[in-house]
């Protein structure tokens, strides 16, 4: 476990901060959208959204200080910092357990 602050740190708090948050964004979806409400994928849209966010974490832990060195040494010029790409991979990181959970287990 790393310290507060620090690039991928997890802590029992932010963990289930992240999944409390995941649950009340699916809550808040249904809610929104007056979806028909099903136990099923409430859970499973919640674990995707708590897995993105772990996965953001361990790419925040791993990756982003190495992206931060190659980008520093190699002189490259952009507009996105080595967080934004961490970021990005965490984003896109749901709707791919999402397409993995379908292929392995079919919604």
């Amino acid at each position: 476990m790393k310290a507060s602050g620090v690039n991928g740190g997890l802590s029992f708090a932010g963990s289930l901060a992240a999944l409390t948050g995941s649950f009340f964004i699916v809550w808040l979806s249904y809610s929104l959208f007056e979806l028909n409400f099903d136990p099923q994928m409430l859970i499973i849209l919640t674990a995707a959204g708590f897995l993105a966010s772990m996965a953001d974490s361990f790419l925040g832990a791993f990756a982003e200080r190495r992206m931060e060195q190659r980008l520093d040494t190699r002189n490259f010029k952009t507009k996105l910092s080595a967080n934004d790409i961490v970021n990005a991979l965490g984003y896109f990181a749901a709707p791919l357990l999402l397409v993995l959970w379908e292929i392995v287990f079919g919604i």
